[in-house]
This record gives structure tokens, sequence and C-alpha cells, in this order.
């Protein structure tokens, strides 16, 4: 004890020194100055006075703690059982000693009260009920295996051979005497006893243990293959004995059957096989009807493997009804995309041409082509034809079939020229000189004549030429009483006015070189060209000669312009660039009026001179005599027009 306080004694002694003398102010510890102030270098805030001590480093200071030299004791610590007051609450030991009993016969079992200690005491063990502590033999662990002897060696109350159940058992026979339904002859049932005494507590003897099975992958479902028998569930065991695969844990009854070849559900269906096989784990495939191997992008189906029939690992096929129509088929010509790339026929480079036909060039565009330059193709290409025959494939005009026109080549490439350049139209006279009129059908072999049709217009007109274009099929004439041009229908009797010409007297008209309407103007002995539209004359050039009544035809053959002038009573050439007379031809022909007209079939010219048809050589002016025109008129002028005879 006295060792004890002397630490405290200490203590309190330097902290007496460390006291400031409060009379005086003045600090009476070791380092104060005389003077009463701090020493150099010293912090009144931080001085050691105020630091807190903690000895032991318990974490309680030692103004709290009642052993600050001992780390196991402080306020609020845990009670030891070693002889001091650990938790500083003036108690020592309080809760930690063990309670021992006397053990006289040092059986290791004591009786008797118990005593309280950190430690066993000498002749005292910690475990009590010795019914006879005199006596080893006897205590609550000795044996009892001989069932003639009358000691209760194990304290249980019981001797060896006493029945104290009434099971029919002996207590040296049995394991609890005390149990009726424990002995050697019970049924061993899941009840934490060892009911039949085979010294096993429950386990896989009893009658109600339950079945287990191994459950390695630990997905909750058991090996069948695998199985104990327990009454209670062992760790690593479950009830169910369902799983299939019980290596993976993926592999279960609840599991999703997937496209994998394992039997996922463990029901005994593999893949496409079961029907609850989830098929977005498969393949994509697509049906193929056609059987091509090609399948309907627009038809997939999803499956774990590919069906044996009716389906294709791709999807290129554009027409999966046709077995022929895929990408690996050859483009044909058929108006079908055959191999599937997008492209039809003559679009694909890759079609079989021997499968389309064969087009001809066709250059003018007139629907005939060349037959010395073929085109193979599925359509008929821009610029070809599908017939031939195009003897001249430049010229829009010529082909098989068309009009020989007169200009002196083969039009309908028939091996002749010009043969049939009247062939259809009618010689005729339009005879007009008031508000009423006729158009004369004129025989170009005999003169004779006859009325075609008749013209009326509300106006006084005088007709003196009339021309026809093949190439518009109109009929225009000239109204030399108000100089105005007209289209006439000779087949129906109608006309309609176009318009004035702008000059004086137009004598003769006709269509001539470049497909231009001429005349030949009196009031300025020149060639003008009209405009079939509006009627309006252009001047091209003065003829170098003094017109009287005239007429104008026109040589398609030799594209030349041809006048007859009644003045000078001849023919002459004129230039449609220049409008310069040239070649000028007397004609031996008496004229009061003229009309003319060019026949290319036989290359004659037609001359009226108001009373008789003549046929004149242009070459050279000669004329004779085909007979006198009946009609009554002033018989000035000549035209072939379309046929259109009743």
């Amino acid at each position: 004890m006295h060792r004890a306080l002397l630490p405290l004694l200490l203590l309190l002694a330097c902290s007496d020194d460390a006291t400031k003398d409060t009379t005086s102010g003045v600090d009476s510890g070791v380092g104060a100055d005389s003077d009463g102030s701090d020493s150099a270098g010293s912090d009144s805030a931080g001085s050691d006075s105020d630091a807190v001590v903690d000895n032991d480093g318990d974490g309680v200071s030692a103004e709290e703690d009642c052993d600050d030299a001992d780390a196991t004791t402080y306020p609020g610590a845990a009670e030891l059982c070693d002889g001091k007051d650990n938790s500083c609450d003036g108690a020592i030991d309080e809760g930690a000693q063990t309670s021992f009993y006397t053990d006289s016969d040092g059986d290791g079992y004591g009786a008797g009260e118990a005593t309280l200690a950190c430690e066993a005491p000498s002749g005292a063990a910690a475990q009590d009920g010795d019914c006879d502590d005199a006596d080893p033999r006897y205590n609550p662990g000795a044996a009892e295996a001989d069932c003639a002897d009358p000691n209760d060696y194990n304290c249980d109350g019981s001797v060896g051979y006493a029945d104290g159940d009434g099971d029919g058992f002996a207590a040296c026979q049995e394991c609890d005497d005390g149990a009726a339904a424990v002995n050697p002859d019970a049924t061993e049932v899941c009840d934490g006893l060892d009911n039949n005494c085979d010294g096993s507590t429950d386990g896989a003897d009893a009658q109600d243990a339950m079945t287990y099975y191994a459950d390695t992958d630990g997905d909750g479902f058991g090996d069948l293959d695998f199985a104990v028998l327990d009454c209670a569930q062992p760790e690593g065991y479950v009830a169910d004995k369902t799983d299939c695969d019980d290596g993976v844990n993926e592999i279960n009854p609840a599991a999703t059957e997937t496209c994998d070849s394992l039997d996922n559900d463990c029901d005994g269906l593999i893949d496409g096989a079961d029907d609850s096989v989830d098929l977005s784990t498969g393949s994509t495939f697509y049906a193929d009807t056609d059987g091509d191997g090609f399948g309907d992008a627009g038809a997939p189906i999803l499956a774990c493997e590919a069906p044996k029939t009716g389906a294709a690992t791709n999807d290129a096929d554009c027409d999966d009804g046709d077995g022929a129509v895929n990408p690996d088929a050859t483009e044909v010509c058929d108006e079908f995309d055959n191999d599937c790339d997008g492209l039809i026929d003559d679009d694909d480079d890759s079609v079989d041409l021997s499968t389309g036909d064969t087009f001809y060039t066709d250059t003018d565009g007139d629907g005939y082509g060349d037959s010395d330059s073929t085109v193979t193709a599925c359509e008929l290409p821009s610029g070809a034809a599908t017939v031939d025959g195009d003897c001249d494939d430049g010229a829009g005009g010529t082909y098989p079939g068309a009009t020989d026109g007169c200009d002196g080549e083969d039009n309908n490439c028939d091996g002749l020229i010009d043969e049939d350049s009247t062939v259809g139209l009618q010689l005729v006279s339009v005879e007009m000189t008031s508000k009423t009129g006729t158009v004369y059908a004129i025989d170009a072999a005999t003169a004779s004549s006859k009325a075609l049709a008749s013209l009326s217009t509300s106006t006084t007109v005088g007709f003196n030429s009339a021309t026809y274009d093949s190439a518009s099929g109109r009929t225009i004439a000239h109204d030399y009483s108000n100089a105005k041009l007209w289209e006439l229908d000779v087949c129906d009797g109608t006309m309609s006015e176009i318009g004035p010409t702008g000059v004086g007297n137009t004598c003769g008209i006709v269509f001539g070189p470049g497909g231009l309407l001429y005349g030949l103007d009196t009031s300025s002995d020149s060639l003008v060209t009209l405009d079939p539209a509006t009627g309006a004359a252009t001047s091209v050039g003065s003829l170098g000669i003094s017109l009287g009544s005239c007429g104008l035809a026109y040589d398609c053959a030799s594209d030349t312009l041809i006048g007859v002038d009644q003045a000078g009573a001849q023919l002459f050439y004129v230039d449609a660039a220049t409008g310069a007379a040239t070649t000028k031809l007397p004609l031996g022909i008496s004229f009061g009026s003229v009309g003319v007209e060019y026949n290319p079939v036989d290359g004659m010219l037609y001359i009226m001179n108001g009373t008789n048809l003549y046929m004149t050589n242009p070459a050279t002016g000669s004329s004779s005599l085909v007979g006198a025109v009946a009609f009554t008129g002033s018989k000035d002028d000549l035209s072939f027009v379309p046929e259109c005879l009743p």
C-alpha cells in the first residue's frame, strides 16, 4: 500500500512546486525571473503546466486515471482478473472471477458452495455436481456399465440396473434412462437425440431423414447421382434433384434454353427442339422458297441451326419465287433483275446479250437502221432502229417506204431515184377572181380537166399562183388582188388568209431550195422569199430582166429555180442566193398568162399560156403542145397538190 501511495505523493509535490504565489503574483517555480518577468524565450500560453499528462498512454489523463502507470487501468476499462481495479470504480476483479468447488477426492468434480477466484484454489474444481466427493468413482462423468451394480456412479439419480423411464431397458443398457423413447430398440428420428442409442444422433438412419443432392455449381438444383440422407441439409446439398449438369451454374431447370447445343433448362430438349428456346441467341436465316440457296431479306427466320429445307444463310435473293433469279444467276434480257445486283437487262454490264435482239444504228433517227452497223441489246437503244435497210443513214428522209422526193436521191431505198415524186399528187389550176372560185384538175397527158373543188370567201381575191409543200403538207396561193398569201385545202374547198406580202405584184410562187417559199415580184423585177406563217416578203436580189406576167417552178433534181416570163416569152434560171436570172432560153410560145410546174419524173416543165398546156424541156426551151385547156379562167396557175379526186 505504501508503494502505491508514493507516486501519488510525488505528483502532488511536483504540482505544489509549480503553483504560483497568489499573494505576490510571482511564479515561485523553477525558472522564474527574480523581477517577476518571463525568462527569455518562454511562452506563457504554451507553458509545461498546461500540458495533459498521460504516462501510461491509455488515452486517459493522469487527473482522471486511477493508476496512470498501468495502461490496463482507467475509467471504463474492462475488468480483468488481476487483483486490480481496472475500471477505476472502487471494486477489484468484479465479474471477472470464476466459480470453483471443493474437490476433495480429486476426480475433477466438486461439491458444496462456490468460491470466486481468478485461479483455481488448491483442492477445487470448476465443475460441480459430485454426489460423493469423498470417492473419486462417483462424479457426473463416471461410467455405469455393470447393470448389476446398485451404485449411482454418474450422479444422475439412477443406478445402473434401474429402468427409470420404464422403456424395458436398464439405465446401463441405454443412453438416456429418463426418456422412454430413447433406447436401443427405438426408431431413430430427426429430433436431436440418439433415439436408438447407437452413438449417432439423427443422421442417415433416421426414419424421417430427407434425401439431399449435391449442388456443386451452387445454382440451387441438385445432382440425382450424388445423394445423401440426413436430418439437416448439409452444406453444398439441396432438396432438388433436377440439375442435368451440376458442373455448370448456368444449366438448371430455371435456366433459359439458348442456342448452344446444350440442354440449358434440363427438360431433355436441346436448342431448336425446345419450344422455349430463346431464339435471340441463335442465328438469322432467310426463307428460300424457290430453293436456289438464296434467301428473302423480307422473310427472316430466327433459329439455332439452319432449317434443313426452305431457308438460306443469306438474304441476297431479290425474287424468292423464282429459282432462276439469284445472285449466281446470269442476267438475261427479260426485264428482270436476274442476278439481284439492282440492275436490269441493258443497265447490267454482265447481261448475256445473246438473249437480246439485234438492232441497227439509226443515226438520222428516221426509224430505219444501217444494215452494216448492228447493235445487240435487250431493248432498243437510243440512236438505233429495230429494222434495217436504210440506204443513207445520214439523211432522215431516206429510208425504205419513204416518198421518193424530187431531190435526185433514192429516198425510199429501192434503187430508183425520184421515180414517184409526183405519185399521189394531182396537177391543178386554181381559178378565182372574185369571192368564189374553182380548183381544176388537169390531166398532164391530155390537158383534159375537171372541177375538183369549189372555193369561197367573204372578200374578193384573185389567185395567180399556187404551190404545195410536201414537207408541211400545206398548199399556199398568192392573191394578186390584195397582195396576200392564203392557205388552201383543195380537197375540202376551204381557204384561210395568212397575211400581206408587203410588196407589189408577185406573179409566181414555189417552195424551192432550203425549203423556202420563193416568189417573183414584178413591181421590182426581183426574187423574194415569203414567210409561210405571215406572208411577209424579203428581197433576195434583182433578176436583171424586166418581167411581165410570169411563173416560177422548182427543179428538185438539180435544186434549181426556173422562171417563165410572158413579156420576153422566155425561160430562165434563177440563182436562189442572189436573185439573178441566168441561162435565158426562148420558148416560142405566145403568152396571154403564165402558169408553170416542174415534173421530176420526166424532168419536163408544164406550161399554161392562158389557152393551152405545153410540155417543155427545161434544158433547151423546146416545147410541145399537150392540148387545149377547156375550163374558163385566166389559166395562169399550175401546181402539183395531193390527189383527192372523188
